[in-house]
This record gives C-alpha cells, structure tokens and sequence, in this order.
C-alpha cells in the first residue's frame, strides 16, 4: 500500500495512481497526481516538498517537486520524488581529499563512510559482487557530494548498482538471465526500434601513462600510445573516435578494453515497446526488472533477439495493480553496459574523467528485519503439492518461488529456470549472497576477504593485504618469519619520474654466502634494494663474515649522532660531501667536544696533524715532532734526543740528550 509521511513523521494512507520510472546505473522516481478525496482529505492540504512517499514496494522517497493547481472547486497535487539514497547522497559532502591508488572496496567505503562536515556518514552499507580493478584517483572528495563521488566510481570500476533497503548491492552487471518471451499481439505492443549512427566510429586512439593524470596538454608526452580498429572499417571505412586522454591508465590491457568500448558501443541500438501484464490472464511469469536479459520478438520488423531490459516506466493504480508498463530494452552486445546518469545537484560529470549513517559492524541486523518483512509481508504467497516435491510462488510476483523436493530447497527468481540459493544434501548450500551474525568453519576458500568498514581487504588469489588503522599485537614470543632473501617491510613514493622506497628489509650478502639485515632508503629502483649504488642506511652482516674480513656498513653523504631530535646544537657530524670528508662537533664554540676523558684515555691517536685552538697544533714525522705556534714557529724534539726551535727558517738547539 503507498502511503506517505509528513515532517513529524505522521503516516496517511494515499489513494492515487502513481508512476515509478527507473533505469540501470540512472536516475529512479516516483511521480504521483493527487486529487481531492476522502482518503487525501487528511493530507492533502499540507503536503510539500520534503516529505516521503512510500511506494507499492516499500522504497522510501524523499518529494523534491510539488505543483498545487485547483481544479474546478477543488485541489489537485502534481508531486515527484527520489528515492532517499539519491537525496542523501546528494546533499552529504565530504571534505577530505584522497590522492591514491584504491581498489573498489576501499573507494566505496570511503564514499559511504567518510564523515562528511558535520561528521555524519551516509547510513547505507554495500556489497561488492564481482571483479573490479583498482584505480588510481587524484582529488577524491575535497567538497563534492557522496553522489558525484558514487557516479565516478561506478564509471571508473565499471560497476552497476540496485539498492534493497539500505544496502546497495555493486555488481558487473545487475538483472537476470531469464527466459521472458516479449511477443508483438501476445504481450507487448508498439514495438520501435531505433538506431543512431549519428557517432559510430571504427577507430580510435589513445594516450595514457603520462604527467599526473590530471589532463592538459602533457599527454604528447605519453609514454602509452594504443589504436584500435575495428573490423567494420574493412566495410565502412575509417571513422575516427575522439581520442582518449588519461594519465591514469597505465597498462595496455587497460587501454586497449576501451578503446575497444569506445568503439564498438558508438553505435546506439535502443528497442521500446508497451508491455502488458498477462498474470490476471494465467500467464505464469511476471514482469521482468531493471537489467534483465529477455528475448524480444517482432517478426514484422525482422526482429527476435536477446536484448536488455535497461529503463521501465510502470504505473499502478492505488491498489498497487499495474495498469500501464513501457520498456526501454538495449541490444546485450552494444549496450552491454548502460552508462551511469545519475542526476546530481552540482555537475554533470558525463565528459569528466573517470579519476556511506555508518555501515554497522554487523549487517545482521539488518538482514534479520529485511528477511522478516519479506517473509511477514507475504500475503499471498500460493503452494501446489506435487508428485515430485512442493512448489510455491509469491502471488504478486511469480518470479520470486521455491521448490522443495527429497533431498534439495531450491529458491528462485526467474520462475524456476535458476535457482541461486539452494540447499541440498549432497552439493551442501549454494548460494549467491549470504549475511550472518557469526560464522565457525574448518576451512574457508574464497577469492577476497574484506571488512564490513572497507578498513581491510584481503585478496587470497594475488596475495595482497591492504589495511587501514591498523594495530598488531603479538604476545607470548610470537615470531615473523621471513623465509625468502626477498622478503622486506616498505613504503614507496613516486614523484615525477622516480621512486623512491624506504624500509627494512633481509637477504644474502653480495657473495649470496650469509645472511644480512638493511634498513635504509634506495631511489629509481623496483623496490628496496640494499645492493644499489642509491642505498643509503645501514647493513649489518652475521658474525661470521666479520671475522672473515667484512664490515658492518653505513652508507651516506652525511650523519649527526646527538642526544636527541629535539637538540639540534650539540652533535656529531660526520659529513662526506667535500673533498675533505669530516668528523666535527657543531657549534663548537658554544659547546666543549672531547674524544675520551682523563679516567678513559685513547692508546693511540694516529694523525698527519693535530690542531689545537684557533692557531697551535702538533705535528709529527717518523724522525721528529714538532709543536707548533705557526706554519713558520715551532719547537722540535728529533729522534737523537735533540731539542730546539726553528723561526723562519733558523734553527736553534737547545740542548741534547748527550
């Protein structure tokens, strides 16, 4: 039953025929007329923009339009609204900027759940159910809307959406593979065709793996440059594409797919036709949905196909009845994937480039209610007993069924051809979705393991871990064992044209003989790499190779040892930058530096000179050593015993051990 609700929260029942228009990856609305009557009486003086209307299926709407006339003596309500997800996601905007590298769970999450500026999140959870790539993003967030942010995203991973309650469900490609039948004079009607030819093109170009990713004209310098040509150029020439320009693609098989796509879906195949609804006549199958794959069939106009079903108009009378449906159907190889044109309230992002309140930590709750009100709400539902087991159906939706037999539960929803979640004893469950509050298993195989928050994913087929706030605890002499000379702990940075790593990493010295441990940094390298010219840090090698003639090693132009980060006037420099490298204390005529005490003396000091002060200094050679007061005065004590001073060239004994 629709009905709607005002500000306060007050619910009336509406009595009025009312349209849902929907489309794949677009825009969804509700549009109702409302005239004067007993049941709208309560209401229909006050109601506004910003109320909600709840649709036959349950689906809250938010009115963004209302339009009053009178007609004759009384009022007539003219209203539309969007589904509350649009509305919310549309006036959320998220103020912090994100400049990296994310796969689609990560992305996601951070559409759904980064606090917008009063702190709120959106309050929609989703589930990812396919395989999308990662993306590198610049300028994420910065003050767009959650729903810019959402349309970007189902772009650039190439994902299509449906929402059921407050869960948003991301797929490859939503619908159902079914068996429907649209037959011209049985169940549709004022079937059309349409082909547009006006941008079909046969080949294009394109540029990609170059500057920032942010456009402009660096893209001459792409260090990416791929074509694709299709075969209909051997038939109707060629036909150029606008090229593609995008620094973020970086990989030819990245490329290649959309050029290919650029090309291939230029010609715009549509097909719509007025369908009707034959279950009050018997007809066994009900009306098909948003993506659903179905065969349309015109002998008149050499039509008989498998095509999409990618928008539908449906309108129902208060009761709920459908009383008018039309259908937009696309051709499955042209418009295999139906672009997204979500309206927004701020930019049309159709020619930019492609570059959630909180999901709860449990999504039992919700699939809890959502099952409960599927199962409550099923008023009708119909049961045949049969020799073979028991079959039953949703009355308003044939679809929707189950089908019990000896040693299987089978549910559907194409009307039996399928069932997508089964029980049976001998191949266990099957299903396509599963939300529970606790699971215990021996063994769990499965391709990604992601956290309810996007905080963690865990890809188990290519190894790759990615956290955020993380915190490791390991007690009772836990042990990470590195069992490869590769293994090593890492962050890495490119900027312009180098990358720079920095990290701590284990491996085999370079006679590959014993093993050694690094920390530092390297640049212009694969990854961290102890053994390149560019390392700079420390080596430490085992005790073995000390004792056969190695070092440990610290590498660099320069190094300070001070007390601590904060004491930047007493240290220890070591500075290798000059042709005379050095050893000196900073700021050493503010602090007194020494080598040993009184108590710790040094055996030996080795030195070609020793200075003292501002001018004296000692010096030595294998016969005599002299202290000095200038280059040109110094006293002398020789080998012999002889004892003098020399001054400008003249020399004066003083005396001798004789």
């Amino acid at each position: 039953m629709i009905y709607v609700r005002d500000l306060e929260g007050i619910e009336y029942p509406l009595q009025s025929t009312s349209t849902n228009e929907n489309e794949v990856n677009g825009s969804q609305s509700i549009s109702a007329e409302i005239s004067s009557n007993k049941v709208n009486s309560l209401f229909i003086d006050h109601i506004s923009e910003m109320w909600v209307v709840v649709d036959h299926d349950n689906v809250e709407h938010k009115v963004i339009y209302a339009k009053r006339k009178g007609e004759g003596d009384d009022l007539k309500v003219e209203i539309k609204g969007i589904p509350l997800f649009f509305d919310i996601m549309d006036n959320q905007r998220v103020e912090r900027r994100v400049d990296e590298h994310m796969t689609a769970e990560v992305f996601f999450n951070f559409v759904f759940n980064e606090p917008d500026y009063q702190g709120n999140k959106s309050g929609y959870g989703f589930v990812l159910n396919g395989e999308f790539s990662a993306v590198q993003w610049e300028g994420l967030g910065e003050g767009e809307t959650r729903l810019e942010s959402f349309k970007r995203g189902l772009e650039r991973y190439k994902c299509e959406f449906r929402i059921v309650g407050r869960t948003v469900y991301l797929e490859n490609q939503i619908g159902r593979d079914t068996q429907f039948q649209y037959r011209h004079r049985l169940n549709a009607s004022n079937i059309v065709q349409e082909i547009d030819a006006n941008e079909m093109w046969t080949y294009a170009k394109g540029y990609g793996d170059y500057g920032d990713g942010e456009g402009g004209e660096d893209w001459q310098n792409a260090k990416l440059i791929r074509e694709y040509t299709s075969p209909l150029s051997d038939i109707l020439g060629i036909r150029h594409a606008p090229p593609i320009k995008n620094g973020n693609i970086t990989t030819t098989s990245q490329m290649d797919n959309q050029l290919k796509t650029l090309v291939d879906e230029s010609l715009k195949i549509s097909v719509s036709a007025e369908v009707y609804d034959l279950q009050e006549q018997g007809y066994p199958i009900a009306q098909s949905q948003i993506g659903d794959r179905v065969f349309l069939i015109d002998e008149r106009i050499g039509l008989d196909d498998e095509v999409r079903v990618v928008s539908q108009s449906i309108t129902r009378n208060w009761k709920g009845d459908i009383i008018d449906l039309n259908i937009t159907f696309g051709s499955e190889g042209i418009t295999k994937r139906h672009q997204s044109n979500i309206q927004t309230a701020v930019k049309d992002i159709t020619e930019v480039m492609g570059g959630r309140k909180q999901i709860p930590y449990s999504v039992h709750s919700d699939a809890v209610k959502e099952v409960t009100e599927t199962i409550k709400g099923n008023q009708d539902s119909i049961f045949k007993y049969m020799s073979n087991g028991v079959i039953g159906w949703n009355g308003d939706d044939p679809n929707y069924m189950t089908r019990y037999v000896g040693d299987a539960i089978g549910f559907s929803d194409d009307g039996g051809a399928t069932f997508g979640t089964a029980m049976s004893a001998k191949d266990g469950i099957v299903a396509d979705y599963i939300r529970t509050g606790s699971m215990l298993a021996d063994r769990i195989a499965g391709g990604i393991l992601s956290s309810l928050n996007g905080n963690t994913v865990f890809n188990m087929n290519s190894g790759e871990l990615k956290m955020e706030n993380a915190n490791f605890e390991f007690e009772s002499s836990a042990k990470i064992n590195f069992n490869s000379r590769g293994n090593k702990i890492q962050y890495h940075q490119s900027k312009g044209d180098i990358s720079r790593y920095s990290g701590l990493g284990v491996g085999l010295s370079a006679s590959d003989e014993y093993p050694i441990t690094y920390l530092g940094t390297s640049e212009d390298t694969p990854y961290l790499e102890a053994l390149d010219d560019s390392f700079r840090g420390i080596i430490t090698r085992t005790k073995k190779e000390l004792e056969n003639g190695s070092n440990h090693l610290l590498y660099g132009e320069g190094f300070q040892l001070s007390k601590s980060s904060g004491d930047t006037t007493t240290r220890f420099v070591f500075d290798f930058r000059s042709d005379y490298p050095s050893l000196y204390g900073a700021n050493s005529s503010e602090n007194n530096y020494r080598i040993g005490t009184p108590e710790e003396k040094l055996g030996e000091v080795h030195a070609s000179k020793v200075f003292a002060g501002t001018s004296g200094f000692v010096t030595s050679t294998s016969t005599s050593t002299r202290l000095c007061v200038s280059n040109d005065t110094w006293l002398f004590i020789n080998q012999n015993g002889t004892v003098g001073i020399s001054h400008n060239g003249k020399t004066t004994v003083i005396g001798n051990s004789e």
